[in-house]
């Protein structure tokens, strides 16, 4: 939020309507989605790593008719170990359906070219470790297909 124009009497003026409000992360339930996409090459946190981003559109199939739609704006994140074949190979797969509709170049590049792309993206849940102290087992997102809209 810019502090630039900030006028606090207009927020204590004004409803809850007009106070922001935050996206939701979650793991987006399994089903196609469109969302537009995002990089972080460079994590302060994850050295080694690179995270995309996804933020939801809409909800266009879920696997479950159960499970309930994303609202627009909901977040996700799928990270990337680059430190480890199987980060990299994850990583591959996204970048391979990228080059589809980017052509060839670097990783770099591609990343560069698809910042804030509207793809569709195939998803389901991928069972992580369960710590000690933790009453579930977490879930975490996994792209199975991305396409370039």
């Amino acid at each position: 939020m810019s502090t630039e124009n900030f006028n606090m009497d207009s927020l204590l003026d004004g409803t809850l309507d007009d106070l922001a409000d935050v996206p939701e992360f979650r793991a987006f339930p399994p089903g196609s989605h469109k969302v537009t996409i995002s990089w972080d090459t460079k994590p302060k946190d994850k050295a080694g790593y690179i995270i995309l981003k996804l933020n939801a559109l809409e909800t266009l199939e879920l696997n479950d008719a159960s499970d309930t739609p994303l609202v627009p704006g909901t977040m996700a994140t799928m990270q990337f170990n680059m430190q480890n074949e199987y980060g990299q190979s994850a990583f591959r797969k996204i970048m391979t359906s990228l080059a589809a509709s980017y052509g060839q170049g670097s990783n770099r590049e591609l990343i560069e070219k698809s910042e804030g792309s509207e793809c569709v993206v195939i998803t389901k849940l991928k069972a992580g470790k369960k710590k000690e102290g933790q009453s579930e087992v977490p879930m975490f997102l996994d792209i199975v297909e991305l396409g370039v809209l």
